[in-house]
């Protein structure tokens, strides 16, 4: 019997973060949708709390290095 699901809007929210993502940082849209984890909630799919969280400790770590790379470039500027 095939079941027939849905994707949860927080799923379609991830998938648009993804491919954000993918333009941001210059990867693979395949790639990050690989790293996609979904759960079955009923007729849904949706994100799991445990990839909700490794997804914003992703983004955040992403967000830290984008915060160095801008001051370093901020320091080499007025070196110059």
């Amino acid at each position: 019997m095939n079941e027939t699901v849905t994707l949860s809007d927080q799923a379609i929210v991830r998938i648009v973060d993804l491919l954000q993502l993918a333009l941001l940082t210059g990867t693979d849209i395949i790639d990050n949708l690989r790293t996609l984890r979904l759960t079955v909630d009923g007729d849904k799919l949706t994100i799991s709390e445990t990839e909700n969280e490794m997804f914003q400790a992703a983004v955040a770590r992403l967000n830290e290095r984008a915060e160095e790379l801008a001051a370093e470039g901020m320091r080499n500027a007025e070196d110059n």
